[in-house]
């Protein structure tokens, strides 16, 4: 059982997203043994290298969270959040934005980390600098995308990628990626996008107006969705 449950959740964390599970009774046995995960996470020091003030953290462990972290009910979810935040805590934040959140992949699971702590978003400039490479979509579909999802070994951070590949100050293929994108992890990375732009926003409705400017046409009904619905976790629960 041990030997299963490291494996599994190794292959969790190496996919770092639902969509790149390949079998389903992975996802599965992540979902039934979330709570240990969440323990895991939550207690992770064995073994621990420190480098200066910050330690060498098991990101295939936070992805391994995070791959589930969508499907938990709003309790375990809960739990899970705390369970990266005392591990974050711990060090300082541009360590944190560095070493730490730079690869954690599902959307949102990092948005409610940085709706939590806002200064633990790791930045778009390594995408955006990344995506300044490419001189046309086909060229970037080609080198980092299959089937509409990422190449892990190529994009480190799935939602940082997709968020500077939709917004148009950083790419000039939004419209395109949109389209492209996986339908399931698009609906993702707009409703993290949404956390992290609204949740601690004081002047909602103007910023909605323009921040719509960012993103492609195309999905300014499903902004305004997520907006209206409100479905994000508030900041004082986790102070």
């Amino acid at each position: 059982m041990a030997g299963q449950t490291f494996s599994s959740f190794s292959t969790l964390g190496d996919a770092g997203i639902k969509e790149r599970v390949s079998e389903k009774s992975t996802l599965d046995f992540g979902l039934a043994n979330a709570g240990g995960l969440i323990s895991l996470v939550k207690c992770s020091q064995a073994d621990r290298a420190y480098v200066g003030d910050d330690f060498m953290p098991d990101t295939n462990l936070y992805n391994a969270l995070g791959v589930i972290y969508p499907l938990l009910e709003s309790e375990q979810r809960a739990q899970a959040l705390r369970a990266y935040l005392r591990q974050f805590d711990e060090v300082n934040s541009l360590y944190v934005q560095a070493n730490h959140t730079a690869y954690i992949r599902e959307p949102i699971a990092l948005s409610d980390i940085c709706v939590a702590r806002p200064a633990y978003f790791p930045g778009m400039e390594r995408e955006a600098g990344t995506i300044k490479t490419y001189k046309s979509y086909g060229a970037l579909k080609k080198s980092l995308m299959s089937k509409g999802l990422f190449k892990p070994e190529k994009v480190p951070n799935d939602f940082c990628m997709a968020y500077a590949l939709l917004r148009k100050d950083m790419s000039k293929f939004g419209q395109s990626f949109a389209k492209e994108c996986h339908p399931e992890f698009l609906e993702r990375v707009l409703k993290g996008i949404i956390n992290l732009r609204f949740a601690n926003a004081r002047d909602e409705k103007e910023n909605i107006e323009k921040f719509k400017k960012l993103l492609p046409k195309s999905l300014h009904d499903r902004i305004s969705k997520y907006c209206e619905q409100k479905d994000w976790l508030h900041q004082e629960n986790y102070r």
